[in-house]
């Protein structure tokens, strides 16, 4: 009730209804950091991906508004609803056309530390990392560069997961592999 409430006093432009996802009992943090950084960095983007940020952003926020009444009231199923509008407004816009023809400015606006704390920018990364060799290694760089500035060693280590996980051909060679290996380790 409190998002429903809050969802029909904000707009469909600015940031206001990703504010509604945040601070209540069904807390989908992010959402607002996104769009706060998206109008950011705007104007660092070209005409293709000023049009992207505009319509992208304003995508969510209307398909937020007017779905939000049709679901389920509970966190699992409103938090499933809010990422399937963000990749179908991403999707929509053209989001990997904005990523490829602005790779840097995208690489600057992802951070670390909020690939750990916010859902909607792990999956904002996943989509991205879709969009063609050039933005895949420029954001892959970027992240394990700041991964290691954070947590040192730790991050090599873990860099096995990146050739299983977003490979082309490697997740199903990995998992026979890992298969095997899982057996002997337990």
């Amino acid at each position: 009730a409190e998002i429903q409430h809050c969802l029909v006093n904000a707009g469909d432009v600015g940031c206001g209804v990703f504010e509604c996802f945040e601070n209540n009992s069904c807390e989908i943090r992010g959402l607002h950091e996104i769009c706060m950084t998206f109008l950011h960095n705007a104007g660092k983007f070209d005409a293709q991906g000023k049009s992207f940020i505009k319509d992208a952003l304003k995508c969510k926020a209307h398909a937020l508004r007017h779905k939000f009444s049709c679901i389920s009231r509970k966190c699992p199923a409103i938090k499933e609803m809010v990422f399937q509008l963000q990749r179908e407004c991403y999707l929509k816009h053209d989001l990997c056309s904005a990523a490829k023809e602005n790779v840097q400015v995208i690489v600057e606006m992802i951070h670390f530390k909020d690939l750990l704390q916010h859902e909607p920018y792990v999956d904002l990364v996943n989509i991205l990392l879709t969009c063609g060799e050039e933005v895949k290694k420029a954001i892959t760089r970027s992240v394990q560069a700041q991964c290691e500035q954070n947590w040192g060693s730790l991050c090599s280590i873990l860099s096995f997961c990146t050739s299983a996980v977003h490979g082309d051909a490697a997740p199903g060679a990995e998992r026979k592999a890992g298969d095997g290996g899982r057996a002997g380790a337990g």
